[in-house]
């Protein structure tokens, strides 16, 4: 163990600034780096692990939730070092995050803890999922530091939230109201409680449109929040003026803000708002914009345009915040469809047998589709192993009920060894609370869990581990569309989510448009990555058109058989008004006619010819290629004629910018017709950009080299493009991948083809840098932060040696101080200090680690049979002539050490039950073991000091003597050894069953002491079974009757007891089990559908006593417990308690008591 891992050890549980800052200003090993910041962290309630990747030279700290203990949070990586770290630095250690950590770990947020600070250049690199922690962090971890365990960590905002926190605190100082704009699944909820947090004195109010929401942002505060309100938006409604003064609050947060556009719940937000002008207020929402009320943007509305930050799902899905989904478009049944050609067919003026031709293929293709397209067919191609937790979206109630068991027999047919669960979540459901908690905590892996809902999880809650939604609800508003699929979409979920849109959402709201702007923010985002260095991660975005085959086999029926004539008719209307026959897609004044003219384009040439003629006539564009073609060029004449060029930028026009890429792309293929080339010819258009960026580059490197700049002035920062495109070019010569005439071009103003005689200058100043933070020239071999420095030093030592370095390189180093023998140097030192030793104490007997750390390193190291043979003779003999002795017993030493670190843990923690984590993070594992194991002779005073502090040798053996005494007080209460698995004597259960199954392992004198209580050595089948007895008597104590629920915990017993009861019934059960059966009562057991169940009441007793309470609250409030029916819940229960007393089931005595004591009628005439 390091000397700096004991101080740190000594530290626990009272760690301070000063004594930590003490420390990370030594040059300490990164083993003690970890052990320091890994029981901070620890302290501060999270899990933390150390892992360090293929090809790594340094560790990484994985940071868990304790909920979710397996996935990885955050990766910390520690950077030890005085000086800021710089801009490039902070760069590569980004890169190393992005290209390999965060695959490796299945995590995409990184944080860099560096005590020495930042450059201020480094914020920039804050945007991409980085935190940046110095000084100030380690602080707050050692203040909030706690050596009680945690149930959860104080908040962690990640670095997107963190930036918008910034912004948010930034923009309060000026202004009352601030709203943030971030898409669902980003984490709204943990900067609503962060900001709560820096305002618990203000009396916070928090509003949001449902109790789930409030209580996810409840479940969020780490603090006793007693002072904290919430309420929901409904709730504000029915406020009177005194209780809205009542209030006092100075922070008010609104949730889901976009809500507060409803006139009611407007009405009744604004009147708080009002009455606290003064107050702070934060508004959150994935989706301010109404879109089926006017379009109103409600952070104009209430928050005056004040957005601290606009993330939308696209951005976040592009940042790598959120997994990129895979959308799989569908349809879940053709019969309406099918329907509505069959009367098109029926209805249309085609001969019996034509329309009987046009039957047989529709009722062909419906078929093929149900047999190869089907919903089963297409669950079990998308559904991979371990996606078991789905959302379906329904229309309204009715339809829920219809799709659960549709859906169930979906999963059922694609997965038939799979067991399905079904959920229901609305608010006509009476046990929706139930179910939703019964959802949240479902983690079977053998069976899918499928929760139905209409509207209620739109927004704002968000559950673990749901692999994907399933969209049967149609909707033409983006906000309800988004809001769902972004039920799926959460940071740190690992693997690809899945929508499946069995409705074709993705056609009806021009989904097409969230595909636009995924690649707009990709570009952007491309183009920011670039310009920092930093390649590009984001990930492609799948779509899977299941539709498309369908579609165009119903399109050709329903060419021929619709009314052509009419159609014909409503396209002459349209040209009439607008003066064309391009009716565009989706034309949603008329869609069928926009759908029928581009059927006559895909069908022209099996199209009659008297049809075709009139169309002709009409001036009908057969080729819309053309025609959107040459509108196309029209806007980019415009756009040359404004701008002088053709580089169109996406952000200018992103249809005109991808129709430009297009062009480019086809005259490479060779597929431009020569008409149109001519046409861009004749504006200059440039095909190829690269070639212009290339020249555009040329000519600002000429400039820099005419004013005289060096290498040295390319590697400031100003000049990084620059430098990048140079580099690239030296790298394109070496590879043969640069052409002849840009060589040429390159050689004409004398490029540096080798710069590696500036690269000694750089490296030059940067020693000297070095030098002036440490006031030396000795750069450690082993800095992760000067691996490169270092490696240089060491060159110019060799090439000194090797007589290959130029006079003046080595004039300059020794005016710097350069040390050429540093080794010598440092091995003087040190004798040096062994001298001072020798003189103050009259020998060289270094054992005191604490006070001489290093010199107890160098004699310990010199005391090696790899140093001795190596040693100069010169080197042996100014040892020898101090007295130096070359081996030494210092096993009492490091004995007496290690026995105090055990000490010191029996006075902190009471006990010596040690884990073997702990063992092995002090280093004591062997030593411990070798103590238990007695692999060595131990002295009678070793022996006595281990006793005196409470050592136990034989653990085994004591505690075999504590379970046999909790057996015997067992026996004694309960007269039998047949300890049920249940409750508190789970483990001794374990025990006994382990001495029944294994007797030939028991030593005789313990069976001799068995025996002694009468302990019983049945056959482990049989006693399995008076085991399963005794609990099931044990169930019956606590709750009063049999109703033995299937759920995790009582889920063997469960099953026991209906094998049993079945046997019995059946006569086939065992004459003496039979006989136990018949000695106790199972009449309170309530029979269902063939299968002995719990009802709700049992599964929840929390249910049955709110509900209790609530009557209490009644009878207080009118005298009387006459429940009247606007009453609902409540009149409902207690009916329902009057069914369970006649039926004689379900209410123990004491609920019967207890009702019969609040003067409760359990009979009503």
């Amino acid at each position: 163990m390091t000397i700096a891992s004991k101080k740190i050890l000594n530290l626990k549980p009272t760690y301070n600034w000063d004594d930590i800052s003490a420390l990370l200003k030594k040059e300490l090993e990164e083993d003690t780096l970890l052990t320091l910041f890994k029981s901070l962290y620890e302290g501060n309630g999270w899990i933390v692990s150390t892992s360090r990747i293929k090809g790594e030279i340094h560790s990484d700290l994985l940071l868990s939730y304790p909920t979710s203990p397996a996935q990885t949070a955050l990766i910390i990586n520690i950077v030890h070092q005085p000086m800021q770290l710089t801009f490039t630095e902070v760069k590569t250690l980004l890169k190393r995050f992005e290209l390999q950590k965060s695959e490796a770990y299945h995590c995409q947020q990184f944080a860099i803890v560096a005590p020495g600070g930042f450059d201020a250049k480094c914020e920039k690199l804050k945007k991409f999922n980085l935190l940046l922690q110095d000084e100030g962090h380690i602080k707050s971890i050692i203040r909030k530091y706690s050596n009680q365990k945690r149930k959860q960590p104080e908040i962690q905002l990640f670095a997107h939230n963190q930036n918008t926190y910034e912004k948010v605190t930034a923009l309060f100082k000026p202004k009352n109201r601030v709203a943030i704009v971030q898409a669902t699944g980003t984490g709204k909820s943990y900067l609503i409680a962060k900001i709560l947090s820096e305002n618990k004195d203000k009396a916070p109010l928090v509003m949001a449109p449902s109790h789930y929401i409030l209580e996810q942002i409840k479940g969020h505060i780490r603090w006793e929040g007693d002072n904290i309100k919430y309420m929901t938006y409904a709730s504000s409604m029915y406020l009177t003026d005194d209780k809205i003064k009542a209030l006092k609050t100075g922070i008010i947060i609104l949730d889901e803000f976009h809500r507060c556009g409803a006139e009611e719940w407007g009405n009744g937000v604004l009147e708080i708002l009002n009455a606290y002008p003064k107050a702070k207020v934060l508004g959150c929402s994935a989706t301010p914009v109404r879109y089926l009320d006017g379009a109103r943007d409600m952070s104009i509305e209430l928050f005056h345009g004040n957005v601290a930050e606009n993330l939308s799902l696209s951005q976040a899905i592009v940042k790598k915040i959120l997994p990129m989904p895979k959308y799989v478009s569908a349809l879940y049944s053709l019969q309406e469809e099918v329907e509505k050609l069959g009367k098109q067919i029926e209805n249309g003026n085609k001969t019996t047998l034509e329309k009987t031709t046009l039957f047989n293929k529709l009722e062909v293709a419906s078929v093929n589709w149900d047999r190869t397209k089907g919903v089963a067919k297409i669950l079990q191609k998308y559904i991979l192993p371990g996606m078991t937790k789905f959302i379906i979206f329904c229309r309204e109630g009715e339809h829920i009920y219809e799709m659960e068991q549709t859906a169930t027999a979906w999963f059922k047919q694609a997965f038939p060894k799979s067991k399905i669960l079904t959920y229901r979540v609305i608010s006509a459901e009476p046990d929706r609370n139930i179910n939703l908690k019964n959802f949240i905590r479902s983690d079977d892996p053998n069976t899918y869990h499928l929760l139905f809902s209409i509207d209620m999880l739109n927004e704002g809650l968000h559950i673990d581990n749901v692999s994907g939604v399933i969209l049967l609800r149609p909707t033409q508003s983006p906000t309800i569309f988004y809001q769902q699929i972004g039920r799926c979409l959460k940071v740190g979920f690992k693997g690809q989510p899945l929508i499946f849109d069995f409705v074709n959402n993705f056609q009806s709201i021009r989904t097409h448009d969230f595909l636009s702007e995924l690649e707009l923010f990709r570009k952007t985002e491309k183009d920011a990555r670039n310009d920092l260095g930093l390649e590009e991660i984001c990930p492609p975005f799948t779509l899977i058109d299941e539709v498309k085959e369908i579609t165009e086999v119903f399109g050709q029926i329903r060419f021929f058989s619709d009314t052509w004539e009419v159609m014909f008719q409503r396209l002459v209307e349209y040209k009439k008004r607008l003066g064309n026959c391009m009716v565009p897609y989706g034309f949603k004044e008329d869609k069928t006619l926009a759908i029928w003219v581009t059927n006559q384009r895909s069908n022209c040439f099996i199209m009659p010819i008297e049809r075709k003629a009139k169309l002709d006539m009409l001036g009908f564009i057969w080729n819309a290629d053309d025609e959107k073609w040459n509108l196309a060029y029209s806007q980019l004449c415009e756009y040359v004629n404004l701008h002088g060029h053709c580089n169109v930028k996406p952000a200018e026009n992103k249809n005109l910018s991808s129709w430009c890429n297009t062009q480019r792309s086809a005259i490479n293929k060779g597929q431009l017709p020569l008409k149109r080339k001519r046409l861009l010819e004749k504006i200059e258009f440039d095909w190829d950009p690269m070639e212009s960026q290339w020249v555009k580059k040329f000519k600002s490197y000429k400039t820099f080299l005419n004013n005289k700049f060096t290498e040295v002035d390319l590697n400031k920062t100003q000049n990084k493009q620059l430098k990048s495109w140079v580099h690239i070019q030296r790298v394109y010569k070496r590879k043969n991948k640069l052409s002849l005439e840009k060589i040429d071009k390159l050689n004409a103003i004398e490029i540096n083809w080798n710069p590696n005689i500036d690269k000694w200058e750089l490296m030059y100043q940067k020693l000297l840098e070095f030098k002036a933070s440490f006031d030396h020239c000795r750069v450690p071999s082993g800095s992760k932060v000067h691996v490169v420095l270092s490696r240089w030093c060491a060159k110019q030592r060799t090439k000194r040696n090797e007589k290959n370095l130029s006079e003046l390189k080595i004039k300059k180093l020794d005016d710097a101080g350069f040390e050429w023998e540093i080794l010598t140097t440092q091995w003087f030192v040190m004798y040096n200090k062994l001298v001072q030793f020798y003189e103050n104490f009259g020998h060289c007997k270094v054992t005191d680690k604490t006070s001489y750390p290093d010199l107890f390193k160098w004699c310990a190291a010199h005391r090696t049979t790899k140093v001795i043979n190596r040693l100069p003779k010169e080197r042996k003999s100014l040892l020898d002539n101090i007295g130096f002795i070359w081996k030494t017993n210092i096993d009492d030493a490091n004995w007496n050490e290690k026995f105090e670190i055990l000490k010191k843990f029996k006075e902190v923690n009471g006990h010596l039950n040690i884990s073997e984590k702990w063992l092995k993070e002090f280093k004591l594992k062997a030593w411990y073991l070798g103590l238990r194991l007695k692999s060595k002779p131990i002295s009678e005073n070793r022996v006595q000091k281990l006793l005196s502090i409470g050592f136990d040798f034989d653990p085994s053996e004591s505690q075999w003597l504590k379970r046999y005494e909790e057996l015997k007080e067992y026996k004694r209460i309960h007269k039998h050894t047949n300890v049920p698995l249940v409750g508190v004597t789970f483990q001794l259960a374990q025990w006994v069953l382990r001495h029944r199954n294994y007797p030939n392992l028991i030593k005789a004198d313990k069976k001799k002491l068995l025996g002694e209580i009468g302990f019983e050595w049945r056959h482990h089948l049989v006693q399995k079974w008076y085991i399963n007895y005794y609990n099931l008597i044990a169930f019956k104590e606590k709750y009063g009757n049999f109703n033995v629920p299937s759920n995790a915990e009582y889920k063997t017993l469960s099953k026991w007891l209906l094998k049993n009861i079945r046997l019995f019934q059946q006569g086939k059960l065992n004459p003496e089990f039979a006989q136990k059966l018949k000695e106790i009562d199972l009449t309170t057991l309530t029979k269902r559908k063939g299968r002995y169940l719990d009802n709700p009441e049992f599964r929840n007793e929390k249910l049955w006593e709110e509900s209790f309470n609530l009557l209490v609250q009644f009878k207080k409030e009118y005298g009387h417990i006459n429940v009247p029916k606007n009453y609902v819940k409540l009149s409902n229960w207690t009916n329902k308690q009057r069914r369970y007393y006649r039926e004689k089931k379900l209410l123990s005595k004491d609920k019967i008591k207890r009702l019969a004591d609040l003067g409760f009628v359990f009979v009503v005439k």
